[in-house]
């Protein structure tokens, strides 16, 4: 049976968070889980999107898109663009 969905799984978390205690090891009170959900279908589109995306913030030369490493307009033209396509 072929999947009916895929889906994109990314993590964050803020390393440079101190630990509240000196002698713990090194961790954040800082954790951020997203994903979203493609149709199969559609899932041959995830990288034409993140090029749209790439280009809408000048960010021609990787196939990657760091949110942490955007401006704020373009962090907001990012999530816009991402909002209007067929994800859930």
């Amino acid at each position: 049976m072929k999947p009916l969905f895929h889906v994109y799984i990314d993590e964050a978390d803020d390393p440079g968070v101190k630990p509240k205690d000196s002698n713990a090891a090194h961790w954040s009170d800082w954790f951020v889980l997203s994903a979203i959900v493609v149709s199969a279908a559609r899932d041959g589109e995830v990288v034409d999107w993140v090029a749209d995306m790439g280009e809408a913030v000048r960010n021609r030369h990787s196939r990657v898109i760091h949110y942490r490493n955007l401006s704020d307009p373009n962090r907001e033209a990012v999530s816009r663009m991402l909002a209007r396509k067929p994800v859930r």
